[in-house]
């Protein structure tokens, strides 16, 4: 689940890396494009985890976490996640690299994906890699980020101070132990997160996901159509609550649309 890298250095006053080309769709272009499932987005996010524990067994900790720098390769109709971030930005510090303010930057500092000890400075490990997994999962399960304020600033404030939001708010059936895991992930004291990456996946594999009716997979009970019709009409209605919620769709876009500076 990790890009393969196969050589890097420093030629004159440029640094390279070699890997294998990135294979797939962007996860910025899944969730920009696709509905994704909750039981999709707990295997992107088991994937993503065991990425983690790759690297991490290979000294490297602090990746960029952002949905551009994640590929999602559909293979035999099951996705394959792959970490494009091989310590690029741990890498680009330690030369003294300087990055702009353009997204497209490899180099890019993007408040909306970052930890509150990363907002403000402090030490950079494992359990700040944690906090941008909740940020994705989160991001993941609703089609929304948990945090976004009017400018970088005011997101900072808000990855510092703000409680996580209630998934339910924006997606119905979201499990409870999955909220477990993304309050947990996104705390703000990184002593309270997941210590480690294999706690992080045994919560995950401990997580058994119904899949809802209105997917298209029922299963006929004994009572016939019956049942399953009122469960479906029930289905609709529900969502149609939902649609109405607090965020429009229009606002999401517009969120999404604002740039940062």
């Amino acid at each position: 689940n990790v890009l393969r890298l196969h050589d890097w250095g420093i030629d004159g006053n440029r640094a390279y890396i070699a890997t294998d080309p990135p294979r797939g769709m962007t996860l910025r272009h899944v969730l920009d494009n696709e509905n994704v499932s909750i039981e999709r987005a707990i295997d992107i996010a088991r994937q993503i985890a065991q990425g983690l524990r790759a690297l991490y067994e290979n000294g490297i900790v602090g990746q960029d976490l952002r949905p551009q720098l994640i590929t999602v390769d559909v293979v035999n109709v099951a996705d394959r996640v792959q970490l494009d971030d091989v310590g690029l930005r741990m890498l680009l510090k330690s030369l003294g690299y300087i990055p702009s303010q353009r997204t497209s930057d490899i180099g890019y500092f993007d408040p909306l994906y970052a930890s509150p000890e990363l907002m403000n400075g402090g030490t950079v490990d494992t359990r700040s890699d944690m906090y941008q997994l909740g940020v994705l999962v989160f991001e993941l399960v609703t089609g929304r980020l948990p945090f976004v304020g009017r400018n970088p600033a005011e997101t900072g404030v808000l990855q510092s101070t703000a409680p996580v939001p209630r998934m339910s708010q924006f997606k119905h059936d979201v499990p409870p132990a999955l909220q477990n895991v993304v309050d947990r992930l996104l705390a703000k004291n990184p002593q309270e997160r997941f210590p480690d990456v294999f706690s992080l996946l045994a919560a995950l594999d401990s997580m058994s996901v119904q899949r809802r009716p209105i997917s298209g997979e029922w299963r006929m009970d004994s009572a016939g159509m019956t049942n399953e019709m009122t469960g479906l009409e029930k289905d609709i209605a529900l969502s149609a609550t939902i649609v109405g919620g607090p965020v429009s769709t229009e606002d999401e876009k517009t969120v999404r649309a604002t740039p940062l500076d």
